[in-house]
């Protein structure tokens, strides 16, 4: 359609041209009108060719117009092409070719702050050493029956003495003397009871057989070459003997009784062996032990002569449960009093030996009850102690808090997380840990325990066995000392004699104690001396006699009893 519009464009323009510049415009074209002034019918047509030319080319450049003016409304409706009008020139101009927009990448958005979280290390494993339980029960076990045997036999030696006296026999009575000088050894009476044994009468010589009994009985024990069965059946030949001997017209049954009781110590002493046997293998041997103890009436601290192992018979450390403190404040037991105090708004009243652990910084207002009026303090990571004057009244002092883990006692390794880093503690060690705030140590106890925490402010801790589960555990130096101070002097083959002892340096060890608590005749023996009245002097059992004072307090009910013990652990009694 453009092209043909363009052809009627150039034809007009031809004709045009062709009338207005080839043909001259003559005079009556401005009248006009055709073929002369006012175009009469007919008239000058022929005349005026010009004319008729100058009107056809008008026309044609009015077509001309009226065509360009329609195709002018025509392209404002399509806005394609410019306009003659100033009005429509800012909307009709073609489209202009421009270059897409260039894609930005966003700036990323600010991240945000990274928050560090320390996480707590689990502690290394403490391995707590029971391999050698068995075999130093029984050489503990052992011993101990020994030293039974040995008080039987001095016993013994003194009725001897006596019966020989009462014969008469002056030559006897030397040699026995003699015999009893040189330690009346097994072999001795054996060649005493050949030479003088025609001369004996039947009672002495059933005392005699008696006391050899006890000697043969010690010499195989001190030799570890009896099975706990063997045992059991020496001692009730013991027994039997014993109490026909006891039965006798004009005996002392008060005499008779404690070698009774004595075999009927051996008979514990041989259960407890067992016991530690036969749980040798098991997770934690510690609690059928215990629980033999505890049935048989022997002090907790026993526990250590069978195992090697320090076990402290008294409560362990608190354990500490709370996030981390770094604030502790306490009333010690030495000032005798509570104290009130308002702390962050809100009222406490503390009571001497106890202590408040707090995780971050609060104001602390208190009255000192005396001239010293209010005091008002902020409290910063420390530890604090609450001291009363007698003038001043109350107040609050920081205390440096120096910490001293001893693992003297247990033989073996001890590694723990102190404030979250890593220590290990060898044998025989003792070492000093100093801070501004309240130390806490994180430790594995053993045996699969718990793992265990504690918060600690200035104090020495040793490293031992809590009794009640045969775990390693931290107590407090102080307090066991204080406890063990209470306590009788047991006997201790360990102390002396070393947990690595044989049978025979044990039962040395446990003889030099009873022989250095205050007798010289090697007959007297805890304050033996000819007849006992009583029973005393167990090889257990305080030294100075008496009765089991101090010893640990029975199971609560349900927990078994040796019979029980002995067969769930599938041994016949």
């Amino acid at each position: 359609m453009g092209t043909a519009r363009w052809k009627v464009r150039a034809t007009v323009i031809s004709a045009l041209v062709l009338g207005v510049v080839i043909l001259p415009r003559p005079a009556s074209a401005q009248s006009g009108y055709w073929g002369g002034e006012g175009h009469p019918s007919g008239g000058g047509i022929g005349r005026n060719n010009n004319n008729m030319w100058w009107g056809i080319g008008e026309g044609l450049l009015r077509g001309l117009s009226d065509l360009e003016r329609d195709n002018r409304h025509r392209n404002y409706s399509r806005r394609n092409d410019y306009d003659d009008h100033n009005r429509y020139r800012q909307y009709n101009r073609p489209p202009q070719y421009s270059r897409p927009p260039q894609y930005t990448r966003p700036a990323p958005k600010p991240a945000p702050p990274k928050n560090v979280v320390k996480t707590r290390k689990k502690p290394a494993i403490n391995k707590v050493n029971f391999s050698f339980l068995s075999a130093r029960a029984s050489a503990e076990t052992d011993a101990r029956q020994s030293v039974e045997a040995e008080k039987s036999k001095a016993m013994l030696d003194v009725e001897i003495t006596e019966q020989i006296t009462n014969t008469g026999n002056k030559k006897m009575l030397d040699a026995w003397n003699e015999v009893v000088k040189n330690g009346s050894t097994t072999s001795d009476v054996s060649q005493f009871t050949k030479t003088f044994g025609g001369a004996m009468s039947s009672g002495l010589k059933d005392t005699m057989d008696l006391r050899q009994g006890f000697s043969a009985f010690s010499d195989a024990l001190q030799a570890g070459t009896l099975t706990f069965q063997e045992k059991e059946i020496v001692l009730q030949a013991l027994a039997d003997k014993t109490q026909s001997l006891g039965s006798r017209p004009g005996q002392s049954s008060t005499f008779w009784g404690t070698i009774d009781a004595n075999i009927s110590n051996m008979g514990d002493f041989n259960k407890l062996g067992q016991i530690a046997d036969l749980s040798q293998n098991s997770r934690n041997p510690f609690s059928p032990l215990m629980q033999g103890i505890y049935q048989l009436g022997m002090p907790t601290m026993f526990a250590s002569e069978l195992t090697g192992l320090p076990v402290i018979p008294i409560d362990p450390i608190n354990e500490f449960t709370g996030n981390a403190a770094s604030i502790i404040i306490y009333n010690p037991s030495s000032t005798g009093e509570s104290v009130n105090y308002l702390l962050a708004g809100n009222k406490y009243s503390m009571e001497p030996g106890f202590q408040q652990t707090l995780a971050k910084s609060y104001t602390i207002s208190f009255e000192t009850g005396a001239s010293g009026g209010k005091k008002q303090y902020t409290l910063a990571d420390g530890v604090y102690e609450w001291r009363m004057d007698a003038t001043k009244g109350w107040d609050l002092f920081v205390v440096p808090v120096n910490v001293t883990i001893d693992n003297s006692r247990y033989e073996g390794e001890f590694k723990y997380l102190l404030d979250n880093k890593p220590y290990t503690l060898g044998l025989g060690e003792v070492v000093e840990h100093t801070s501004k705030k309240p130390i806490e140590i994180a430790f594995d106890p053993g045996k699969g325990g718990k793992e265990r925490r504690k918060l600690l402010r200035s104090s020495t801790n040793v490293v031992g066995i809590d009794p009640e589960h045969g775990h390693l555990d931290l107590f407090d130096s102080k307090k066991v000392d204080e406890h063990m101070a209470g306590q009788p002097e047991y006997l201790s083959s360990t102390r002396l004699a070393g947990n690595n002892a044989s049978r025979s340096q044990r039962v040395q060890a446990l003889l030099s104690q009873m022989k250095g608590a205050g007798q010289q005749d090697p007959l007297a023996l805890l304050g033996v001396s000819g007849r006992l009245s009583s029973r005393v002097g167990s090889g257990i059992f305080p030294l100075g006699g008496g009765n089991r004072t101090g010893v640990s307090a029975l199971p609560p009910q349900g927990k078994k009893s040796v019979t029980d013990l002995l067969k769930s652990l599938d041994i016949r009694e």
